[in-house]
């Protein structure tokens, strides 16, 4: 089966923004923006499209990259993924998607080589390019080889949040605002959402947690025009525009520093600093992985209790018998206090984020007196919903049933399928826990109306 460099027609027709492309291409921050200003500034895939070969050559000829301080021409990686691109915005749009350097003069120079010299014209190539399967194999090179080039920088919704999706490629994660898009009022009535987090998210099972916020005043209305291409803000944070899509660009290898948040201590990756003006919006953005957890740059997917239980700080999740378990082994813990706690929340595939703490009052070490061998309904404890537990002087243990719904949060926004609303003590022992399971309540989710001046939902400190 022969390999193909082309995406498949669905994904070209899920893609709503240029950027979404570049990403697919890999074509570097970068390198793309040297090329975008030679070439005019394309900001749709249908402005790539309508460039002929002999205009897009003339563009990475005379296109600069700034890396480092140092101002550069295209490297040949570089050149044949812009090129690549190209082609994809040529077939989407049914023009001749052949290879753009197969027919350039041997004196013609494109970026810091000649075409003729560095790019090896595929002889057999299909100029017409009938099809991404017949043509995915053709022209850049390609033989058959070489392993499939992956598609790069998949979009993801963010849970919980609106209006907010991500993309990662390599040490870049990708923030995707839709600027046609409008959440709503916030709770205040004083400001207008274009997007928001509606508080801190965690990004899979990365440990990265991102809040960001996009608004501005309710009397006036979104100004694309006053929203400049590319502009870098505080701390590692780099937006650009992508004709209605506004992308910020995070670095996630940049190196983090210990700043404090609240009561607690954060490990910051990238902030804004601040809402500052973007057009005549306000923009704020906060990206850090809490203390006391570690990036995991191999897993920014939510969590599938079917393929295995999810193992946390000092507790483990795991799917029993159509309920969900939350499990802390004590006497390994026993000294830790806290002895277990979700930083950050954890989300799941099936939509659910747990948040969870457990501590020992009193004393520094857990202590277990009286000893719960079968499952006691947590609503004997206080105000607690949709919550059974477990506890022997080695194990604890929480059971909810997650395909129930007990109630909605204060905003409506979450639907609660089982919490303890606050820190509960476990008789006999002295444990107190607090455990909130939600999802997103999808009328609200229909409806996009958000808080993010007030997010009620949060788990008390």
């Amino acid at each position: 089966m022969a390999l193909t460099l082309f995406p498949a027609e669905d994904v070209v027709k899920g893609w709503r923004a240029l950027a979404e492309a570049r990403l697919w291409a890999g074509v570097p921050d970068e390198a793309w923006i040297g090329v975008s200003s030679s070439l005019g500034g394309p900001a749709s895939l249908r402005d790539l499209a309508l460039f002929t070969p002999e205009l897009l050559r003339g563009g990475i000829s005379g296109a600069k990259v700034r890396s480092e301080g140092v101002t550069r021409p295209l490297t040949a990686l570089e050149i044949v993924k812009v090129g690549l691109l190209w082609r994809v915005a040529r077939h989407a749009y049914g023009f001749d998607c052949s290879d753009p350097f197969a027919g350039a003069p041997a004196a013609q120079e494109v970026g810091s080589f000649t075409a003729e010299a560095r790019i090896e014209p595929n002889k057999g190539a299909n100029s017409a390019c009938p099809s991404y399967r017949e043509c995915g194999s053709a022209g850049m090179g390609a033989s058959a080889g070489e392993p499939e080039v992956p598609g790069i920088g998949k979009r993801h919704t963010l849970a919980f949040a609106r209006n907010v999706q991500f993309a990662v490629s390599g040490t870049n994660m990708y923030l995707f605002v839709d600027l046609s898009t409008i959440v709503g009022p916030s709770s205040t009535g004083k400001t207008t959402l274009i997007a928001t987090t509606a508080g801190t998210r965690a990004v899979g099972a990365s440990n990265v947690v991102i809040g960001l916020n996009m608004y501005l005043p309710t009397d006036q209305r979104f100004d694309h025009d006053a929203l400049a291409p590319r502009q870098e803000m505080g701390r590692n944070v780099v937006l650009v525009r992508d004709g209605t899509m506004l992308v910020a660009i995070i670095d996630l290898s940049k190196q983090s520093r210990l700043t404090r948040k609240g009561q607690g201590k954060n490990h910051s990756i990238a902030s804004s600093q601040g809402n500052k003006p973007v057009g005549n919006a306000k923009f704020g953005l906060n990206v850090f992985v809490p203390n006391g957890a570690s990036m995991n740059l191999n897993n920014f997917g939510m969590w599938d209790l079917q393929e295995g239980p999810f193992q946390g700080n000092g507790f483990t999740i795991r799917s029993d018998r159509g309920r969900t378990a939350v499990e802390v082994d004590l006497a390994e813990r026993a000294q830790s206090n806290p002895i277990a706690k979700a930083i950050p929340p954890v989300m799941l595939s099936s939509g659910l984020e747990i948040r969870f703490a457990l501590r020992a009052s009193g004393r520094v070490s857990a202590q277990v007196d009286e000893e719960h061998t079968a499952l006691v309904d947590m609503a004997s404890m206080g105000a607690s919903r949709g919550l059974w537990t477990m506890c022997t002087k080695s194990h604890i243990r929480f059971e909810f049933n997650p395909d129930a719904s007990v109630g909605l949060s204060k905003a409506k926004r979450l639907q609660i399928v089982a919490s303890t609303f606050n820190h509960v003590s476990i008789p006999g022992t002295n444990l107190r826990v607090f455990l909130a399971v939600h999802r997103p309540n999808p009328k609200v989710q229909d409806a996009g109306v958000a808080s993010a001046a007030n997010h009620d939902d949060a788990a008390p400190e």
